[in-house]
């Protein structure tokens, strides 16, 4: 069913909100097991903030350029850039007449403290600027960002930049062609086209401001990306501050939820074991990535580097070499890179799954975790069909064999019920926790497949065919010029020398195609790795969380009224898709 087209003034909708903002402070007022005074303090100091600037947040993943964009845009050079983590908190810097541009951390790394300040300061933010690099979404960042669009409720807010785009090479319209094409992939089942959507490059813009050089200027597509920029102001800037405070006050809402879950005596003990579980599979999967990224770039660099060393023979003695020799030289050169490659990223896919495995074992069977489902210990067996189980021990049951699934999922057995409490031992209930191996080699063996023998990139190096034919013809240098050798073969010796140092430029070209080549093939192979494992583990987590929250929603009147008012500000939201601001 459509969205019906909502009309509103500014003073209206700001009006509406108040009145939600001040129904909330009433029911945190009303809810006796909670001090009021502290989260009404706190929800007031960031409701009532200055937000008569609009505000504009850059956030995506680190080293996506988004510190060196603001400085495009400021003009500013004081601004931190680093390939690496460079920005640790967020900054503001002023911009085009009254609008405010945030600088953020890198959202999901090891450092959650970053994440938690990018989140604070997206839900301040009227507008945002999702930042990533011509690499695009992989699994991992697809996911946090279409929750982020469109279960929280950002996507009227939001600008998909891609920067960085010199650093591939191509044609730049049918590279822009092809990368709308996997944006829309990866957002599926939802429609990419709804995001404005720039492709730059501001290191390229920059140094062509830098250097005076126009055309750098030109090919980094910055002006463009103003000019967008400027209008998606205009267009979504006054919903943006509409939509800023409904952010604020939801969040609010959903502390007070968990404070009343707390005051009730419900300890989360539950959800915090599965939070180490997520933590553990996230830094897994990121050190993973690492680790094989690192293996990548060797191989791509010893691809280059044969390149390298088939250019320098080009006009020597060296390039009369048969055209046979010289394509089996490179072939085996580049096949060597390849498998060396494929072998130690088996290696580090054996050790990543080992390491993993250690570590949700050591979760599951934590002193904290046994306390937890040991009240299970004094009762029947699951299995029997006559129990009469509390609620609170069948809700520990179902939690257990949820916990099971997910540890089954890197072969690590915990203790079985079927058998009754005295099956467990001395131990405890997690102390028999055991890791089968066979469940290991399965996981490792369907993993390593996508870094199999089956796809052997270095076959294509056929364009070494082409190579030595034009060093071949060229043929060597000569060495030296006679004092008899007369002006004509002088102009023949020195275009002879520029066509060779074009056709070295012309190797090493190819050569490097060739790495990126392998580079994006290997990629490819990665994500799949990490689909079939962390991915996989990371669902289980999930699945898992969505289920204790849905079972463990309050039905006091507090809470109720308290959810009520939540889903009244995601209906503004959705209706905001549509609306028409009067003023």
């Amino acid at each position: 069913m459509a969205l019906q087209i909502v009309k509103f003034t500014m003073a209206e909708r700001k009006a509406e909100l108040e009145a939600k903002a001040e129904r909330f402070r009433t029911l945190i007022k009303t809810a006796e097991t909670i001090d009021a005074k502290k989260p009404i303090k706190a929800f007031d100091e960031e409701w009532n903030k200055d937000r008569n600037m609009l505000s504009v947040g850059f956030i995506g993943p680190y080293s996506a350029g988004k510190s060196t964009t603001i400085s495009a845009l400021t003009g500013r050079d004081d601004i931190a850039i680093d390939a690496d983590i460079a920005t640790n908190k967020t900054t503001e810097y002023d911009w085009n007449n009254g609008i405010k541009l945030i600088d953020t951390p890198g959202l999901w790394t090891e450092h959650k403290e970053h994440d938690q300040i990018t989140k604070d300061a997206l839900r301040q933010a009227d507008l945002l600027i999702f930042t990533l690099t011509y690499m695009l979404f992989d699994q991992p960042t697809a996911d946090h960002f279409k929750e982020l669009a469109f279960k929280e409720g950002y996507q009227n807010k939001i600008l998909l930049l891609i920067n960085k785009m010199n650093d591939e090479a191509g044609d730049i319209d049918e590279r822009i062609e092809a990368y709308r094409d996997s944006i829309n992939i990866a957002l599926k089942p939802q429609d990419a086209r709804a995001f404005t959507q720039c492709y730059i490059d501001a290191r390229d813009y920059l140094d062509g401001i830098d250097e005076d050089d126009q055309e750098l200027i030109d090919e980094s597509r910055f002006n463009e990306f103003v000019e967008t920029l400027n209008r998606f102001v205009d267009r979504q800037g006054k919903m943006g501050q509409l939509e800023t405070p409904v952010h604020i006050l939801k969040a609010h809402i959903d502390l007070a939820l968990q404070r009343l879950k707390h005051a009730k005596g419900e300890i989360a003990v539950y959800p915090e074991i599965l939070n180490r579980v997520t933590r553990e599979v996230r830094n897994g999967r990121h050190q993973f990535r690492a680790k094989v990224r690192v293996i990548i770039a060797d191989m791509v660099a010893s691809v280059a580097q044969q390149g390298s060393l088939m250019a320098s023979d080009v006009g020597t003695e060296d390039s009369n070499v048969s055209e046979a020799e010289s394509n089996a030289e490179s072939n085996k050169a580049i096949e060597e890179a390849c498998e060396r490659a494929q072998q130690e990223i088996s290696e580090v896919i054996e050790n990543a799954i080992s390491h993993l495995q250690e570590e949700i074992k050591g979760i599951c069977t934590s002193n904290l975790a046994d306390a937890y489902f040991s009240p299970m210990l004094t009762h029947k067996a699951v299995s029997s069909p006559s129990l009469t189980d509390t609620e609170s021990i069948a809700t520990l049951r179902r939690q257990w064999a949820s916990l099971s699934q997910i540890a089954e999922g890197v072969g690590v057995e915990l203790a079985k019920l079927a058998q009754g409490p005295n099956a467990v031992g001395k131990g405890g209930l997690l102390a028999a926790g055991q890791v089968r191996g066979a469940p290991l080699q399965k996981i490792v063996l369907q993993a390593g497949k996508a870094f199999g023998m089956k796809f052997k990139p270095w076959q294509a190096v056929n364009v070494a065919k082409n190579i030595g034919n034009a060093a071949k013809f060229l043929g060597p240098v000569v060495q030296g010029v006679g004092i008899g050798l007369d002006i004509l073969q002088m102009r023949k010796e020195d275009k002879q020398s520029k066509r060779i140092s074009e056709t070295k430029l012309k190797v090493m070209a190819q050569f490097n195609e060739i790495g990126q080549e392998l580079k994006r093939e290997f990629e490819d192979q990665l994500r799949e790795v990490e689909k079939q494992t962390f991915g996989l583990i990371a669902d289980e987590v999930e699945n898992a969380q969505n289920a204790y929250q849905k079972a463990n929603l309050t039905n006091d009147a507090t809470s109720k009224a308290l959810l009520e008012l939540r889903d009244e500000l995601n209906a503004f939201l959705k209706a905001d898709r549509k609306a028409i601001i009067l003023d």
